[in-house]
């Protein structure tokens, strides 16, 4: 319909505002939890130098004036280091 070839209209009707403050209050109610337990959370990059363990295919984008970059396939191999930098 036309709310779906008007996405930018999409997200100001009333159904879907009331769906973000739900997710909203769910992520929040989630990062508090492990918040106060001291937990850190960590981001993996979208945008990486190189492909990780095993992929064939890569969407490559141009990436300012430094070349090229890939979209990552996995956060593992970030998530595993930052595992070991933040305990």
């Amino acid at each position: 319909g036309f709310l779906q070839e008007q996405r930018h209209l999409w997200l100001r009707s009333s159904r879907q505002r009331l769906i973000l403050a739900v997710r909203h209050s769910i992520i929040k109610a989630i990062r508090d939890y492990f918040d106060s337990r001291g937990f850190t959370l960590v981001d993996a990059p979208i945008l990486t130098p190189a492909a990780c363990e095993g992929t064939s295919t890569l969407f490559e984008v141009p990436y300012f004036d430094l070349g090229k970059a890939f979209l990552t396939q996995s956060g593992q191999l970030y998530g595993e280091a930052a595992a070991m930098a933040v305990g």
